[in-house]
């Protein structure tokens, strides 16, 4: 339970990470095309 709370509370920017990996997803498909 500790180890989930603790993962739960590192990340407080799921939006962040989100727009990095959508970045990255747009980066990989121009490359590709």
């Amino acid at each position: 339970r500790n180890e989930r709370d603790a993962l739960t509370t590192q990340p407080p920017l799921p939006g962040g990470m989100g727009t990095v990996v959508r970045n990255s997803s747009v980066a990989f498909t121009l490359k590709y095309q």
